[in-house]
């Protein structure tokens, strides 16, 4: 807590109080770190802030480490065959068709279909600028597509997993979510070891150090943000319209 407080007031940030709870969820005990007293939670989704998150970015508060953790856990794999299909109808286009509808969806807080999921999963593997336009898609809609991009790691395994987790633990991280970042990188991570290391990749390692020295999220926007479009803009991608 001292470390906390340290760093809260290098940044000129005035720190309250220093609140242990286990949950963050309605009649949740407290502690006060300093004095040891205890209270109840009140609501945390009632809070001002919560509201602005839901209304304004579709996003909700959090009640554990373990709901976060939900978000990136495998559920029914989806069928690459259609995946594979269009591939092979599209060919080049492919990359371009799949980063426009995903952009689409992100826009409109849709949720991937297994369909979806199966083609931006291949679409990852394919070659690392490939993977890098997917990361297009984030601009200015970075919590929608954070939750985009983990709801299709669930669906996906091998390789696929590995890069559409890395994607989400950018969109978390520039988002400014440290901790859905740091638990999307160690699924990753996890999904790594279970490949026996392979597919392991440069991105994972570049937000893992950026999580672990605090790099600022505008840092990694400016660093990462050209790099993707011009990815997208490779595969013939309209950039400029679909930038907003």
């Amino acid at each position: 807590i001292a470390i906390l407080r340290q760093g809260f007031r290098d940044a000129g940030i005035h720190d309250m109080l220093a609140l242990h709870v286990t949950a963050l969820e309605a009649g949740a005990l407290w502690t006060d770190l300093d004095t040891y007293a205890t209270g109840l939670t009140e609501d945390p989704n009632a809070s001002t802030l919560s509201i602005h998150n839901a209304v304004e970015e579709g996003r909700s508060t959090a009640a554990s480490r373990e709901d976060i953790a939900a978000r990136y856990a495998v559920t029914v794999e989806a069928d690459t065959a259609p995946a594979h299909a269009a591939l092979h109808a599209q060919g080049p286009d492919f990359v371009r068709h799949t980063v426009t509808e995903l952009v689409t969806l992100i826009r409109t807080r849709g949720n991937p279909a297994a369909e979806l999921a199966a083609r931006v999963g291949l679409c990852a593997t394919i070659s690392p600028t490939a993977r890098d336009a997917l990361m297009f898609t984030a601009n200015g809609n970075e919590h929608a597509a954070a939750h985009a991009f983990a709801t299709i790691a669930r669906q996906v395994r091998g390789n696929a997993r590995i890069q559409i987790l890395t994607v989400a633990a950018y969109c978390s991280y520039i988002s400014g979510d440290g901790p859905s970042t740091g638990i999307a990188l160690e699924a990753a991570q996890a999904a790594v070891i279970d490949g026996n290391g392979e597919h392991d990749t440069s991105l994972r390692n570049l937000l893992d150090f950026a999580l672990e020295h605090a790099v600022s999220p505008a840092a990694v926007t400016t660093q990462l943000h050209a790099i993707s479009a011009e990815a997208a803009r490779s595969f013939g991608v309209d950039v400029d319209n679909l930038d907003s």
